[in-house]
């Protein structure tokens, strides 16, 4: 309920945000356009835009982007500091995808207990895509706009970011990490995984060894899941910062 009740407040606030440079755009990440809905001879497209910042996850060759079980998330530190997946101290905002929104949530600093009270503030499914077998998403931020989360959120040039997928656990937008960037199943080195990002240039070093690959079949089981419960489909293969 409480999930639910989340999820309606965000759609009602945000039902009528725009994404692109024009309230009835929305962006094509095959061809790099802006696609215009609403102005009459526009022909479709506008502008391209110069400068794009795409986060790219990719799951096992086995398994599918599966929003009934489990979340997918990109967690990202707008102060550029090491991220520990399981302690969201360590991150100021992450992306995440529940099987029918891509939203935007940032770490409330007025609330008393900042690390339990992050807020859906954006709706991204306009930038967001799926490849046709549904094993690779890609966000995409046109740096070029303000309005964007990533520029609101992330003021300044340089971050880093991580990925994780996760399971439902009750009441929670993010839930138990079942994978993530780094060798698993064990979570003790997972802040070396940490990916330092530059907005005008994508993933930079230091970057993490065997970036931007992950190791596969390393998800962690959770005993109380039940047994068919379908692991492979949140097993990270490739995580991406890329610019365009």
């Amino acid at each position: 309920m409480m999930r639910f009740l989340c999820a309606f407040l965000i759609l009602a606030l945000l039902s009528g945000c725009a994404t692109g440079p024009g309230g009835g755009s929305s962006f094509d990440a095959k061809t790099g356009l802006f696609v215009d809905h609403t102005s009459p001879g526009s022909g479709g497209q506008v502008a391209v835009p110069t400068n794009l910042l795409q986060f790219r996850l990719t799951l096992n060759d086995e398994g599918v982007f599966d929003g009934v079980h489990g979340l997918y998330a990109i967690l990202i530190n707008s102060l550029g500091q090491p991220i520990e997946a399981t302690n969201s101290d360590k991150f100021t905002d992450f992306i995440s995808w529940d099987g029918t929104n891509v939203i935007w949530y940032n770490r409330r600093t007025d609330a008393q207990n900042t690390s339990f009270f992050f807020t859906g503030t954006a709706i991204l499914n306009q930038v967001t895509t799926f490849t046709p077998d549904r094993r690779t998403m890609t966000v995409t931020f046109n740096l070029q706009d303000t309005t964007a989360p990533l520029n609101q959120f992330v003021p300044t040039t340089t971050f880093t970011a991580h990925a994780v997928t996760t399971d439902r656990f009750p009441n929670a937008i993010l839930g138990r990490v079942l994978d993530s960037l780094g060798p698993g199943p064990s979570l003790a080195q997972n802040p070396l995984f940490t990916v330092p990002v530059d907005k005008n240039a994508g993933a930079v070093s230091p970057l993490p060894s065997e970036y931007p690959n992950d190791a596969l079949q390393d998800w962690i089981v959770q005993p109380d899941l039940d047994a068919t419960f379908p692991y492979v489909n949140y097993d990270i293969k490739k995580f991406e910062v890329i610019f365009q």
